[in-house]
């Protein structure tokens, strides 16, 4: 399904389904969505929201009616209205040439939806969903990278460490193809223990430098193992 979402896009979705569980929700909405995206792309919410992350989280969170924090490791669904959203951002990559889905387009698919705090929020502040589109169309530099070319050079397999959240190391492997993306599942079979079920919180890339040129040492995946 987030197979053109670029990195920031990706744990954009990823935050939201992590504000959702701290809201104590039973699904995503399109508040969650938009705490998310700022989270990763700030400069959309001071641009066309005039609020910093602090202050639309504080204003979301007065619309919200919350209840007591959930596992972050219980799949949480997406509204009908977020799956909208996440549709319309497919439609607004499409329309703009974009062969990814990023930040900006999210929050175009947000804009569709009339009902969302970020449709209503610029139309208080006498905006138009045409105008947005065309400011980012014509700005490529907000834009987010294309990521594929820099996935395609690396080495066909790469040295994966996987480590818990108090830092210990859960196991080393080669890895073939890429690594995970942050938000993505990962099984892994041990002969003794069996299959693990492990979500991908963050990654670090470890690059040794010497004098000439500098490689890729190994991907350092910190993960968190899912409820059974």
């Amino acid at each position: 399904m987030f197979e053109r979402y670029t990195e920031k896009a990706r744990r954009a979705i990823f935050f939201a389904r992590y504000e959702a569980s701290q809201f104590g929700l039973e699904y995503i909405d399109s508040n969650c969505l938009l705490i998310g995206l700022v989270r990763e792309n700030g400069q959309i919410s001071t641009q066309w929201l005039a609020l910093n992350a602090t202050e639309l989280h504080r204003l979301v969170e007065s619309q919200t009616i919350r209840s007591k924090p959930r596992p972050t490791s219980v799949d949480l669904p997406l509204t009908n209205e977020a799956k909208r959203v996440l549709a319309h951002a497919g439609e607004e990559a499409d329309c703009l040439a974009d062969r990814h889905i990023g930040t900006e387009h999210l929050f175009l698919g947000l804009l569709r939806e009339p009902e969302t705090f970020a449709a209503k929020r610029v139309k208080e502040r006498g905006m138009a969903l045409e105008q947005i589109r065309g400011s980012i169309a014509e700005d490529s530099s907000r834009r987010e990278p294309n990521e594929a070319p820099q996935r395609r050079q690396l080495p066909r397999t790469l040295p994966i460490r996987l480590m818990d959240e108090p830092g210990g190391q859960v196991a080393f492997l080669p890895w073939i193809g890429r690594p995970p993306a942050i938000g993505e599942g990962i099984a892994i079979t041990n002969e003794k223990s069996g299959e693990s079920q492990d979500r991908v919180l963050d990654i670090i890339w470890s690059v040794r430098t010497g004098e000439a040129e500098s490689h890729l040492a190994e991907v350092v995946l910190k993960v968190r193992k899912e409820q059974q």
